[in-house]
C-alpha cells in the first residue's frame, strides 16, 4: 500500500549512486581517508571546514561503499565523498530492492525516541500498545490514521508538527489550551471543531509547547506527518498495513 503523509518540506532531489559509482572508479586506489585506516577523525575536521554552515552533526562513520562517510545530522544520513567534497542527498538502495539508508534512519530514530520526554505529548487512551505519533490536527492522513487507532488498543501520546501554518496552529492552540486536553484532542481529530472558530488561547506556555513538539520532532528526525512509532517499530506515513501487523504480532509496549 503506497504510504500517505504530508512533508514539512521539499525531500532534496538525491544524485543517482549508479553516477557516484561512476565517479568512484575513476578515483586514485590510494585515499588518504580510506576506511582501513580509520581516520574518522580527519574525515570529521575535513568535512566541518568545507561545510562550515552544518554545524549540527552527531556522528561521522564509515558507509558500505569505501571512500564514502555517512553524516549523521537531526536524525537525517546525508553522505561525504572526501576526495572530491561531494556531499550527496539520497539513499543507497541493494539489488534486492532496500534502502540501507532508510534501515539506518529508522536505527538512529529509535534510539532517539526512547529519549523523547512522554510528559509533554498529549496522551490518548489507556491500552496495551504505545503509540507515538507526531501529528498535524489539519493533515488529512493524520485524522484517517485516528480514526483506524482510535478502537484500537492502544496509548497514544501525541506531538504536533506544523504543515499548514496558521490553521494548523489555531487547532493546536485550542487543545493545548483546553483542560481537558485528551477530550478536545479526540473531537478536534474527529472533525467536530470544522464550520466553528474555536482559536484558542494566546498564552505563551502554549505557544512554547507548540515550539518544543516541533523541535523535539525535527530533533527526533521526523520531517513529515504523520509518522508513528508503534511498540518502538517506526511507521513512516497511514501504512495501515504495517501498523496492523504492529498491533497483531507484538505483545505491547511500555507504558508510560
Amino acid at each position: 500500500m503506497k504510504r500517505m503523509r504530508y512533508s514539512v518540506r521539499r525531500n532534496i532531489v538525491g544524485f543517482v549512486f549508479i553516477v557516484f559509482a561512476m565517479v568512484v572508479s575513476l578515483t586514485p586506489a590510494i585515499n588518504v581517508f580510506s576506511a582501513d585506516q580509520g581516520n574518522i577523525q580527519a574525515v570529521k575536521e575535513k568535512f566541518q571546514k568545507v561545510f562550515s554552515r552544518m554545524k549540527n552533526i552527531d556522528e561521522i562513520r564509515e558507509s558500505d561503499i569505501k571512500g564514502l562517510y555517512e553524516i549523521v545530522s537531526a536524525g537525517r544520513i546525508l553522505y561525504y565523498y572526501p576526495e572530491k567534497n561531494y556531499l550527496i542527498f539520497g539513499e543507497i538502495w541493494t539489488s534486492e530492492g532496500k534502502s540501507l539508508t532508510a534501515e539506518k534512519t529508522m536505527a538512529i530514530m529509535s534510539k532517539k525516541v526512547k529519549n523523547l520526554p512522554l510528559e509533554k505529548a498529549i496522551k490518548i487512551g489507556s491500552g496495551k500498545n504505545r503509540v507515538i505519533a507526531f501529528i498535524d490536527p489539519e493533515c488529512p492522513y493524520c485524522k484517517k490514521a485516528y480514526d483506524f487507532l482510535k478502537d484500537k488498543d492502544v496509548t497514544t501520546y501525541a506531538f504536533f508538527l506544523s504543515t499548514h501554518g496558521e490553521k494548523s496552529e489555531k487547532k493546536m492552540r485550542y487543545i493545548l489550551c483546553s483542560k481537558d486536553k485528551e477530550k478536545v484532542y479526540n473531537e478536534v481529530m474527529a472533525d467536530k471543531y470544522e464550520g466553528s472558530e474555536k482559536p484558542g488561547c494566546d498564552d505563551k506556555n502554549v505557544r512554547d509547547a507548540i515550539d518544543e513538539h516541533r523541535r523535539l520532532s525535527i530533533d527526533t528526525g521526523v520531517t513529515g506527518v504523520p509518522f508513528f512509532i508503534i511498540n518502538g517499530e517506526p511507521v513512516n506515513g497511514f501504512n495501515v498495513v504495517r501498523i496492523g501487523q504492529i498491533l497483531n504480532n507484538q505483545k505491547g509496549g511500555e507504558i508510560r
